[in-house]
């Protein structure tokens, strides 16, 4: 199993962009994980705009809580911790 958590935050153009490649460019069993850290541009709904989107689960923060914390919660979603 492979597990990715891309943490993201007001990029919706580059985080579209590694999405789709990640999507395309691995292999099944995957657990794909954005993490939006309080983004305002609509990042947080980008996986409704690309093509395999479903595979992606999204956890929206409310506010950005920096780098570490984000990913700590990406990886806890991933082992349900």
């Amino acid at each position: 199993m492979l597990w990715v958590v891309v943490l993201t935050h007001n990029n919706f153009r580059l985080t579209s962009l590694v999405l789709e490649a990640i999507i395309r460019f691995t292999t099944h069993p995957r657990s794909i994980i954005q993490v939006d850290n309080g983004s305002s541009d609509g990042t947080s709904d980008v996986r409704s705009h690309i093509p395999g989107g479903e595979a992606i689960t999204t956890v929206r923060l409310s506010s950005n809580t920096g780098f570490p914390k984000g990913h700590n919660i990406g990886s806890n979603t991933v082992f349900g911790a």
